[in-house]
């Protein structure tokens, strides 16, 4: 059964492979790993490669890629509920808060982010990754990409990556320390045991697949996901090991995959046909220089026998010739060098778009030097609109399962902080706050600073105006869309609270300024003269007397 569906996964990926080997000839060389290629070989590949901007702009996309949408350096996810009013509790988003810390730190901790830069290369080159997301006792995960060729992948009825193959090619000895002494056949073990572990290579199998109950003996785990590893040496099939998932242990995304493909095409599919010819250009322009420095010549016969010196001051003699006889180039060549060169550039430059150097060296590369706050905003925004529909599928097909992984593996060992009793059973989801993701969000934040500026315009000349702008509303969208953690924005109920007593505070401070007016009003009139001959004593006299004088 195991091996019906390896050959069912492998008819399926034989038909990408030689596209595949073909991008890895071009555009990385030592990415790929296809059958007839050894393990651990040093040869180099790269000889067809004269002119090295797509590695260069392959370079720049993975690094791009990686401090733009999963910096290290920074926090580039955040946890919140799917319920609003839940997400306004302060202890709930500072438990959030708390796990993101802790997840970041097991990402750091870890092989992760070496991992994913290789996950993000695929992507460029072959427009597919794939990266096993493994327990580990040190490190909580341990995680291992895959390059094109070594794997296949397959789909459920959602088109959704459910199912992962690759084949591994280990020694006696790396079998042994995987999987045990007991569980090897006995050719492997026997290699083991007499010398001869690290002689050869074995295929070892590994299959993925959602856990259907087809192999009942190996106990009733009922999780939804399986790992089976089986040996392949030439006798009976054997069984090394079963395990199960509760999460799919493989993130695989996919550049761009239509809905009938399993597989999908990324930019080095659209760059191929310019990378080939800048290759031809190069050869091209060598081969003039070389004509050009080192053009063929031609002379007498009589040179045949003595040969030719054409070394700077070199002498060649001969006996007396016609006029024709003559040492001199086969023709004059003079090539537009110039014109060469800016179709080579051209060429470059339509390469590096493609693998978007252009937006992650926008300031780099650009013409002016000094360019306003807005400016830069503006074009960032453009640039980033051809990458906004790509990041949001490799935030859903890559970085969203990664999460759920993590989440699920932390909760099982222990580490996670202990949750208020309001977030039981609440469904969590992840938003993402990387540079790039906030670039896309400044779009609605560029709008609400423009209506700030444009009602505080009109409160100059009429106040009132400020009436129809909800400012506590304004403020909290502006921070959840720069993803400002929870602990710097206070809950409603403390807000209230600040004003309350803000409020108490300017009722008391109004209550004894109109007393000390009122002390300074008596202190006042007691100075003052109330003689008879005083509007002020006659006054009072009349007051006193009950009528007037």
């Amino acid at each position: 059964s195991l091996e019906r569906k390896r050959a069912a996964l492998r008819r399926e990926v034989s038909t990408w492979e030689p596209t595949w080997k073909g991008l890895a000839r071009c555009l990385a060389p030592y990415l790929g790993y296809f059958e007839g290629d050894l393990p651990n070989e040093g040869n180099r590949r790269d000889d067809e490669i004269i002119d090295g901007t797509a590695l260069r702009a392959i370079n720049v996309f993975t690094s791009g890629l990686q401090s733009g949408l999963t910096s290290p350096a920074r926090p580039w996810f955040r946890l919140t509920t799917t319920d609003p009013e839940l997400g306004k509790s302060k202890r709930v988003r500072s438990w959030l808060d708390d796990v993101q810390r802790i997840m970041m730190e097991i990402f750091s901790e870890s092989n992760f982010y070496d991992e994913l830069l290789r996950v993000y290369a695929e992507l460029a080159v072959f427009g597919t990754g794939a990266m096993l997301i493994s327990e580990d006792y040190e490190t909580v995960i341990r995680c291992r990409a895959y390059t094109a060729g070594e794997y296949c992948l397959g789909l459920n009825a959602e088109r959704r990556v459910d199912t992962f193959y690759t084949l591994a090619r280990l020694t006696p000895r790396q079998m042994v320390g995987r999987f045990g002494v007991d569980a090897v056949s006995d050719a492997v073990k026997d290699a083991y045991e007499n010398g001869h572990a690290d002689d050869t290579y074995r295929e070892v199998h590994f299959l993925i697949e959602p856990n259907d109950g087809e192999i009942p003996f190996f106990g009733s785990d009922e999780r939804p996901w399986r790992g089976i590893h089986w040996e392949s040496s030439g006798e009976p099939d054997r069984l090394l090991e079963v395990a199960g998932y509760n999460e799919f242990p493989v993130p695989a995304p996919r550049w761009n995959a239509t809905g009938r493909d399993v597989y999908g095409r990324g930019p080095g599919w659209d760059a191929v046909g310019d990378v080939k010819m800048l290759q031809k250009m190069q050869k091209d322009k060598l081969m003039a220089l070389d004509k050009l420095v080192n053009p063929p010549m031609t002379g007498p016969s009589t040179m045949k026998r003595t040969g030719v010196n054409l070394l700077p001051g070199g002498m060649n003699y001969a006996d007396a010739m016609n006029q024709g006889d003559v040492l001199r180039p086969v023709y004059q060549l003079n090539p537009d060098l110039q014109s060469i060169e800016y179709s080579i550039e051209k060429t470059q430059q339509a390469i590096r778009a493609t693998f978007f150097n252009d937006l992650f060296l926008m300031l780099a590369n650009s013409p002016r030097p000094q360019m306003t706050a807005r400016e830069v905003a503006e074009r960032f925004e453009e640039k980033l609109l051809m990458l906004g529909p790509v990041l949001e599928r490799t935030e859903g097909d890559l970085l969203s399962p990664t999460i759920d992984r993590v989440f699920g593996i932390m909760d099982r060992v222990g580490i996670l902080p202990p949750p208020p009793e309001e977030v039981e059973g609440a469904p969590i989801q992840v938003e993402y706050i990387s540079i790039l993701a906030q670039a896309q969000r400044m779009v609605g934040t560029s709008a609400i600073e423009q209506f700030a500026a444009f009602v505080g315009n009109l409160a100059g000349a009429k106040p009132e105006v400020l009436d129809n702008v909800n400012f506590d509303a304004a403020a909290a969208t502006y921070g959840e869309m720069l993803g400002v953690p929870a602990d710097l924005m206070h809950d409603e109920e403390v807000v209230a609270q600040i004003r309350e007593g803000r409020a108490q505070q300017q009722a008391q401070m109004q209550q004894a300024a109109m007393m000390q007016q009122a002390a300074q009003g008596v202190k006042t009139l007691s100075e003052a003269d109330t003689g008879e001959n005083n509007a002020l004593g006659a006054l009072l006299s009349g007051i006193g007397g009950g009528g007037a004088p």
